[in-house]
């Protein structure tokens, strides 16, 4: 569909999650509810980030964060501001922007689908023969498309993760990088996917155990032409596999639905020039006329697929489309069947200058009051309109396929005129330039256009970068920075180029007179496109060594970045003849030919020095970095035909590239203070950290830091996650093995055991503190923390005396070993069905026993009894009753009460404790409170009202707290044991206005103000 293209462009520039395990969790137990202002008051002012290597900026309007078992899901439109391509297409949100909410994977497919049969992972097994010796057969097959030599590349974006990946030639995902990321299930694999019978699914899973699937029915398909000078080349194949559901570590379901729209076709434009052949030797020809003909890409999506519907147990999201074109006009929230979010999404459109070609961009985002309909505007859009694009089918374009001045008829370049030189002015057509939110801040973006290190100058290069951005507040400026691209010793660019523009190749034949090669023909091919990828896996087409950004008041903070000389991709050059493989290393590189991509490590911080307004460095951190080994290597091969004697192949020119999982690491950090007085020098202080990792399932994870302290002695804390105290990894467990479950269902974001030691000036390591974390299982099958350990208070231990903790599976149980040294701090001692903590002990405070009830799906805390058992409190607010009394109206907390005379509330007393109840009761149409009342035996008949609501039964000696909620607002009330109670009321927008205390009084109001609305 129309989205393809941009939805590959969205992948290559989206921001990959590589996540590191930092230090064990300060409190395993985290039950305290968000505070209601800050439920309610979720950023709704958008923000932008700016990455400084490439000099693009993002905008991110978020719009709502529906979230479940700890897995948010977030709902909003991105804007990524390079420029916009003359061929660029709108999506779902308009040109420019793309939308948040969903996940998709799809792929870049190279000669043939991975999966056809001749396919580099397809039946015939063609993928095995690039790891092997290679024979002229080989190449003719390459050279003719009939076999795969090139894996096809896939790119997968989902909530905050994104990516790229390859398949092996059995169908096994190889990551680019370590993403956090595991994949389970490849539908190409060719032993359990489609071609053994498999599902047409993919199945990820994060480091929390959460599982994403893709597919399941939720697939695009693309049929794809590519035209060609004497034959059309057709390939039909799965281009995208959306998200269709997310199953949580604790079992709970999200579910994505999807809608179809009637296909789509769209055209890729690409045009060719031969100038009359080259003749040299001892022959002639009368062929010497030029040729031009178009190489277009015609692609049909026949059912295009949109996001409609995501569901769980407590909320439904609905996504509507404009029924003429599918863009996205409105968003619906809904809790229970109930609305209680709506938003709508304006546009403006674009029409070209001969007018054949509109395209529509985001006006603006408005919520709707689900009660009047009245609308608050929460982003309005403004755009450069002083250019606007041209169609997509226009010649008027560089190289990077921005839109240029080109005066030709061609846009091919030195043919007809054609010129491909960027345009500062046309390549800003259209592009975003301000924002203004609902609070009227405005924030605006001014772009010049990409340069690059020249020889004592600055050449213009494609794309766009941010200048400068400025915020403003009832036309107040707030705060502006500038950005500065220039190399501080030259003062000219330090941009470098991921690769220059190439547009031609060159065919040379030789022809044999009286048995001599001495007829020579050559043909010279020009494009109108680059036949390189200008841009590497990370979207990057400009890298800038050095970026410095200033403030107003004229001090600034200086980077300096890892960039393609640091770490070029690298052409593994062979040359193929008399059925040898032969250096190739002295042949021109063809442009086509595949790189080892290193796109992961560049962009990454070398430095970082803090300028004050004197222009001198106060602060400055110095990054060092290393390779990881690489995993899983694919191998990637290209190659072209020289040296063509009366017909016959002689030479083949041809690269290998391989593809692996592999990361640049930060093994070092140190950081300079320089102190000044009226800019003189009077001191400094310098500090430095040390890092190493531990690799596991393709993913480094932080292993030790050490950092030197200022007494000269050295502090370091080592991490051991589940899998480093496994003795050994089984091939299977269940939660009576928590451990091994834990790391074969990839759990292993958080250190088991941290210990932070001392090491002084004569070697010796002496503890100084440990933290271990156990598991066990949970009801639900799950596993969960069960306790917590430290090193005894009164221990002065040396590191060599302490034993690691390790864990060895058994059959059906495992048997652990902790140091005798560690003692026990915490116990988890039991879970609810979805993996809520309901009872924890820590006898090292006042608390001791603490117990936690959850409601509305259970994923919400509603209750917290401190000194008391799960067992032995009860609260009911009638949230969720089932009894047939129970009606909505004005409850006492909450929406839900009981209505009657009586209502009987049970709790059969657990031990010998004494135990009081306390509830609320209506009485002549006024809630009030019951006082804290003795309970004996089993129930306690309530009377004296006509309605109850918030029933608490629980020990004397405990301490109870509740929480009712509005689960897409905040919390609506909370309360404790002596009756004190207060509310939290929201506007039609779920905007916090009122907290009232238990008599009902306002003791805090909420006033917000629109500019303009």
């Amino acid at each position: 569909m129309k989205r393809l293209l941009f939805i590959l462009f969205l992948l290559l520039t989206g921001t990959a999650c590589t996540c590191y395990s930092q230090s064990a969790p300060a409190n395993v137990n985290s039950t305290s509810p968000p505070s209601p202002n800050a439920t309610s008051s979720s950023s709704l002012l958008g923000s932008y980030n700016v990455n400084y290597y490439s000099g693009r900026v993002t905008y991110s309007a978020p719009i709502y964060s529906p979230t479940i078992s700890k897995i948010k899901i977030p709902i909003g439109v991105n804007y990524s501001s390079s420029g916009l391509k003359v061929q660029d297409m709108d999506g779902v949100v308009g040109i420019g922007w793309q939308f948040q909410g969903g996940g998709v994977i799809t792929r870049y497919v190279q000669s043939l689908p991975d999966e056809d049969p001749n396919g580099y992972c397809g039946s015939n097994h063609i993928g095995d023969k690039t790891y092997s010796t290679l024979d002229t057969p080989y190449f003719n097959h390459i050279m003719a498309q009939t076999w795969d030599a090139e894996p096809d590349k896939f790119f997968f974006s989902f909530l905050n993760f994104s990516g790229v990946f390859e398949l092996d030639q059995n169908g096994n995902p190889v990551l680019q990088s370590s993403y956090g990321l595991r994949i389970d299930y490849s539908p190409f694999n060719r032993t359990t996917g489609r071609m053994a019978g498999g599902l047409e699914d993919w199945i990820i899973r994060d480091m929390a155990g959460n599982q994403y699937y893709f597919g399941d029915g939720a697939t695009e398909t693309s049929n794809v032409t590519q035209h060609g000078r004497s034959k059309n080349t057709t390939h039909n194949f799965i281009s995208s596999w959306y998200i269709s559901k997310i199953v949580t570590a604790d079992g709970q379901v999200i579910n994505f639905q999807y809608q179809s729209f009637p296909s789509h076709t769209f055209s890729n434009y690409l045009n060719v020039y031969v100038p009359p052949i080259s003749v040299a030797g001892q022959c002639s020809t009368t062929n010497h006329s030029s040729s031009a003909w178009s190489e277009n890409t015609d692609t049909t999506i026949p059912v295009p697929l949109y996001l409609s519907k995501i569901t769980s147990s407590i909320f439904e999201v609905d996504f509507l489309y404009n029924s003429n074109s599918p863009y996205l006009v409105e968003i619906d929230a809904l809790q229970n069947g109930l609305m209680e979010y709506k938003f709508k999404l304006n546009y403006t459109s674009f029409t070209s200058g001969d007018g054949t070609q509109v395209r529509q961009a985001l006006s603006n985002i408005q919520q709707l009051s689900v009660q009047n309909g009245t609308s608050l505007k929460l982003y309005s859009f403004g755009y450069n309109t002083t250019q606007n694009l041209p169609a997509r089918n226009s010649i008027q374009t560089d190289y990077w396929g921005y839109y240029n001045s080109n005066a030709g008829t061609s846009n091919i370049e030195g043919y007809n005129g054609g010129d491909k030189t960027p345009d500062p002015i046309k390549t800003a057509a259209n592009i975003l330039t301000s924002v203004t939110n609902v609070y009227g801040g405005v924030t605006n973006f001014l772009y010049e256009q990409n340069d690059y290190a020249g020889v004592s100058s600055s050449p213009l290069t494609g794309g766009l970068r941010i200048r400068k951005i400025s915020n403003f507040i009832n036309g107040v400026n707030t705060g502006t920075e500038n950005y500065s691209y220039n190399d501080p010793a030259t003062g000219y660019s330090s941009g470098q180029l991921y690769l220059s523009p190439n547009n031609y190749t060159l065919g040379v034949d030789y022809l044999l007179i009286a048995g001599s090669a001495n007829c020579i023909v050559s043909d010279a091919f020009y494009y109108s496109e680059s036949l390189t990828s200008l841009a590497d896996l990370g979207g990057v087409q400009t890298g800038y060594s050095y970026v410095t950004v200033s403030k107003a008041d004229g001090s600034s903070v200086r980077y300096k970045f890892t960039n393609f000389s640091d770490y070029p991709d690298v052409v593994n050059k062979k040359l193929f003849y008399n059925n040898t493989e032969n250096d190739g290393s002295a042949f021109e590189t063809t442009p086509q030919f595949p790189q080892t991509s290193y796109a992961f490590a560049r962009g990454k911080v070398l430095s970082e020095e803090d300028i004050d307004i004197n222009q001198n460095v106060v602060k400055k951190a110095v990054n060092t970095y290393t390779l990881s080994t690489p995993i899983g290597d694919v191998k990637s091969i290209k190659a072209y035909a020289q040296r063509i004697i009366n017909g016959i192949v002689g030479y083949y020119y041809n690269s290998v590239a391989d593809f692996w999982t592999r990361d640049l690491l930060l093994t070092s950090k140190a950081t300079t203070n320089n102190f000044y007085i009226n800019s003189t020098l009077t001191g400094a202080s310098s500090s430095s950290e040390n890092y190493t990792y531990t690799l596991y399932s393709g993913n480094n994870m932080l292993a030790s830091k050490m950092r030197t302290l200022s007494n000269g002695n050295t502090e370091k804390t080592t991490y051991r996650y589940p899998f480093d105290v496994l003795t050994s990894i089984p091939g299977s467990a269940t939660s009576s093995r928590p451990v091994s479950y834990l790391v074969l269902n990839n759990i292993i974001a958080q250190p088991t055991e941290t210990v932070t030691s001392v090491i002084d000036g004569t070697g010796k390591e002496t503890l100084l503190g440990v933290s271990l974390t156990r598991y066990a299982a949970t009801p639900s099958g799950t596993v969960k923390p069960s306790s917590q350990y430290r090193l005894t208070a009164s221990q002065s231990l040396l590191k060599s005396g302490y034993q690691s903790y390790s864990v060895t599976p058994g059959t059906s149980s495992e048997t652990e070993v902790i140091d005798p040294h560690l003692e026990q701090v915490q116990l988890f001692t039991k879970y609810d069905t979805q993996g809520n903590l309901t009872e924890s002990n820590n006898p090292y405070t006042a608390d001791g026993q603490s117990s936690y009830l959850y409601g509305y799906g259970k994923n919400y805390l509603i209750a917290q009894a401190k000194n008391a058992k799960s067992t032995e409190f009860l609260y009911d607010s009638f949230e969720e009753s089932a009894l047939s009394n129970v009606v909505t109206g004005a409850a006492h907390t909450g929406t839900h009460f009981y209505s009657g005379s009586t209502y009987t509330a049970g709790l059969t007393i657990p031990d010998s404790k004494s135990y009081v109840i306390s509830y609320w009761y209506r009485n002549g149409g006024v809630w009030k409170y019951s006082g804290v009342q003795i309970y004996t035996g089993t129930s306690m008949s309530l009377s004296g009202g006509d309605a109850y609501d918030d029933v608490c039964i629980y020990p004397s000696d405990a301490l109870i707290t509740t929480y009712t909620y509005e689960p897409f607002a905040g919390m609506t009330s909370s309360g404790d044991s002596k009756g004190q109670t207060v509310s939290y009321e929201y506007d039609d927008y779920k905007r916090l206005i009122n907290t009232r205390d238990m008599k009902g009084n306002i003791i805090k109001n909420y006033v917000y103000y629109f500019q303009g609305q």
